[in-house]
C-alpha cells in the first residue's frame, strides 16, 4: 500500500482534497451560521469598528465588556474591514481557516509517511464535525487554527522563534476562549516530557502569557484587575446546570434553560426552588432560568457567586452522582455530540455516530501509540502534546454543563494522531511481509 500511495500520491491527495472542499462548501451552504451568542460577538466587533472600544450596549448605555475575551470580536472586525459587514464573508473566512488547519496537519502527517498523509485527508473527508463548527459565527474556527498552527510549528520547525510563535498562538487561542488560558503551560509540559528540553518548554509557556499582557492591562484600566482572562466570571451558571445534569436528563435542562418551562422531572427535583431562591436575592423574576443581569455588574457578580455556591451545595448533596457525571461528560459525552445528532434522520445519525466513534478511537489510540513511539522524536513530541491536550480537556470540561463544542479545538489533532498510527501500522505490516518474503526466497536459494 505504501508503494502504491507513494506512486500515485498526487492524484490520490487531489481527489481527497476535492472531497474535503465539496464537504466544506456543502456545509457552508446548508448550515445556519447565527447562534445565540453570535449577536453579542458581532455587536462587540461593530462597537470597536465604530470607535467605541471593547464595549456592548446595556440598557441604552455602552459598558466595557468583561464577560468575553476580545480575540473573536477582533477577528470579526478584521473580516469586516477586509470584506465589509457580511455574515457570508465571516463564514467563508472561518471555513478558509479550517482548510488552512487541514493543510498544516496534512503537512505534519506527510513528515511521517505519504500513507499517513493520505489517511489523514481520507478521515478528514468523512468527518464533518469541525467543518460544521467552523461554519457558525462562533470562536471555534480561529481557535482550531491557532492550536493547529502551534502544533505545526512545534513539530515542523526547530528554531527558537518557532517555539515563541507556537506559544503566542496558544496565548491567542485563550483570547478567543478564556478556558484555554492554561493551554500554553499544558503544551509546554507535554513538550518537556517528550524530550526533556526545559528551555523550549519555558519559551512556549512564557510567550503564551506574554501575548495576553495587553488584555490584562486593559482589564486593569477598566475593571481594576490585572488578569489575562475575563475580569468578570461567568462560570456559576454552567457549573450549576452541570450539577443538576448529574440527576436530570439533558433535554429537560435544555428546555428549561431556553425558557420553555420546567418538565415534570425538573418540577419534582428541587431545582426550581434553588433558582427561585437565587432570583429572590437578586430581585429577578422567580422563574428566570438564567438569573444573570449582564447590565448590572454588581448583581451579575453576585449572581455568579450565588450559582457557584449552589453548585457546590449540590455537589455535597450527591457526590457520587456528580463524580459519575463529571467523568462521563469529560471523557465520553462531550466527545460525542449526542444532542446534535438527534436533529438528523436515523440513517444519517447512525453514520455520524459511527464516524465520531471511529475518529475518537483512532485519535485516542493513536496519541498513546505516538507518545510511546521508539521511531523518532517528532512522533513522541506529537503524541505527548496531543495526549496532554486530551487530558486537559477531559479533566476540565466535565465541570460545566455538557456542550460537545468544548472538544472541537483538539478534534483535528485526533484525526492526525489516528492517521499517523494507521500509517505506522500498515507500514510495519508491509515491512514484515517483505522481510518474510525475502527470508523465504533466501532459504529456497540456499537449498538449491
Amino acid at each position: 500500500m505504501n508503494h502504491f500511495i507513494a506512486k500515485h500520491a498526487r492524484q490520490i491527495n487531489l481527489a481527497l482534497w476535492l472531497i474535503i472542499l465539496i464537504q466544506v462548501i456543502g456545509i457552508g451552504l446548508v448550515s445556519n451560521p447565527i447562534t445565540a451568542d453570535s449577536p453579542h460577538y458581532r455587536g462587540l466587533s461593530q462597537n470597536m469598528l465604530s470607535g467605541n472600544g471593547y464595549s456592548l450596549a446595556c440598557d441604552g448605555a455602552l459598558q466595557p465588556e468583561g464577560w468575553r475575551p476580545p480575540g473573536y470580536p477582533l477577528f470579526l472586525s478584521a473580516v469586516t474591514l477586509t470584506f465589509g459587514p457580511s455574515v457570508k464573508a465571516e463564514v467563508a473566512c472561518q471555513l478558509s481557516l479550517y482548510l488552512a488547519a487541514i493543510a498544516l496537519l496534512f503537512s505534519v502527517a506527510r513528515r511521517f509517511s505519504a500513507l499517513a498523509g493520505a489517511i489523514f485527508l481520507a478521515i478528514a473527508a468523512i468527518y464533518p464535525a469541525v467543518a460544521y463548527s467552523a461554519s457558525l459565527v462562533m470562536a471555534e474556527a480561529p481557535t482550531v487554527f491557532l492550536i493547529t498552527g502551534a502544533v505545526y510549528l512545534l513539530i515542523s520547525c526547530k528554531h527558537p522563534w518557532a517555539y515563541c510563535l507556537a506559544g503566542a498562538a496558544l496565548g491567542l487561542s485563550a483570547l478567543c476562549r478564556a478556558q484555554l488560558l492554561p493551554l500554553g503551560v499544558v503544551v509546554a509540559i507535554g513538550l518537556w516530557i517528550a524530550h526533556m528540553r526545559l528551555r523550549e518548554a519555558i519559551l512556549v509557556a512564557a510567550c503564551s502569557f506574554l501575548v495576553l499582557a495587553p488584555y490584562a492591562t486593559w482589564n486593569l484600566s477598566h475593571f481594576g484587575r490585572f488578569t489575562p482572562v475575563t475580569a468578570q466570571s461567568g462560570s456559576g451558571e454552567p457549573m450549576l446546570y452541570a450539577a443538576w445534569e448529574a440527576r436530570i436528563p439533558s433535554p429537560d435542562l435544555v428546555q428549561f434553560a431556553n425558557g420553555r418551562g420546567a418538565t415534570p422531572i425538573i418540577a419534582q427535583s428541587g431545582m426550581l426552588s434553588q433558582f427561585e431562591a437565587i432570583n429572590a436575592k437578586l430581585g429577578t423574576p422567580a422563574a428566570d432560568p438564567a438569573p444573570f443581569p449582564l447590565c448590572d455588574r454588581a448583581k451579575s457578580a453576585q449572581s455568579d457567586k450565588l450559582m457557584r455556591a449552589a453548585a457546590f451545595t449540590d455537589f455535597k448533596a450527591w457526590p457520587g452522582d456528580y463524580i459519575r457525571h463529571y467523568l462521563w461528560v469529560g471523557w465520553v459525552k462531550d466527545w460525542i455530540p449526542t444532542l446534535s445528532l438527534q436533529h438528523f434522520q436515523l440513517p444519517v445519525r447512525v453514520f455520524l455516530l459511527a464516524d465520531t466513534l471511529l475518529v475518537l478511537f483512532l485519535g485516542f489510540a493513536g496519541s498513546v501509540f505516538l507518545m510511546r513511539s521508539s521511531v523518532g522524536t517528532e512522533e513522541r513530541v506529537l503524541g505527548t502534546i496531543i495526549t496532554s491536550l486530551i487530558c486537559y480537556f477531559g479533566l476540565t470540561i466535565g465541570l460545566f454543563v455538557s456542550q460537545s463544542r468544548n472538544t472541537i479545538p483538539v478534534r483535528l489533532l485526533l484525526l492526525l494522531a489516528g492517521a499517523a498510527w494507521l500509517g505506522a501500522v500498515f507500514t510495519k505490516s508491509e515491512t514484515n511481509a517483505s522481510r518474510e518474503e525475502t527470508d523465504a526466497v533466501g532459504a529456497g536459494s540456499y537449498r538449491l
